[in-house]
């Protein structure tokens, strides 16, 4: 078992390894095998490190510290109006650069309230059909038509009329 050396002296004497002698040895043969040999020697304290206890950690907290940019708010409140004053006088001065910073450092909140119900409908016809359907999923409980599948012969009877004319 490893015994913990807290004396920086008697880690810089007990190991060859650490202090990278052993490493910058490895060119020379008879300097290599010496430090390998006083290295591995039995009763030689290698020195260990105190284990710090785990600490349990949550995906979501780590992800968001891994993450420098700011995450678009939802909503729009009350802190907001401060930020979108100073963006429409970025506009103004037709300063781009400076307005791409700004948006970076504080991105405009993504919709006036948080409710997936007032989206305009123009927004909604806008978006692809799987995106349309799922919204009537999420707010009418959307259920399917159902299908009849006779009406195909009705299609077909047409399709002949129209190649023989």
């Amino acid at each position: 078992m490893s015994e913990i050396i807290t004396d920086p002296s008697l880690m810089r004497i007990a190991n060859h390894e650490l202090t990278g002698r052993l490493n910058r040895a490895s060119g020379q043969g008879a300097v290599f095998s010496l430090y390998l040999a006083m290295q591995m020697q039995p009763g030689a304290v290698y020195p260990g490190y105190a284990q710090t206890p785990d600490v349990a950690v949550d995906d979501a907290a780590v992800l968001q510290q891994l993450n420098q940019y700011r995450r678009a708010p939802l909503a729009t409140d009350a802190a907001h109006l401060g930020t979108l004053v100073y963006s429409s006088m970025l506009v103004a001065q037709n300063d781009i650069a400076g307005m791409h910073l700004w948006q970076a450092m504080h991105p405009d909140p993504l919709a006036m309230v948080n409710d997936t119900a007032k989206i305009a409908p123009e927004v909604v016809a806008n978006c692809s059909l799987p995106t349309q359907l799922r919204q009537c999923q999420d707010i009418q409980h959307y259920t399917a038509t159902p299908c009849d599948e006779t009406l195909l012969n009705d299609v077909v009877e047409g399709s002949r009329h129209l190649l023989t004319a």
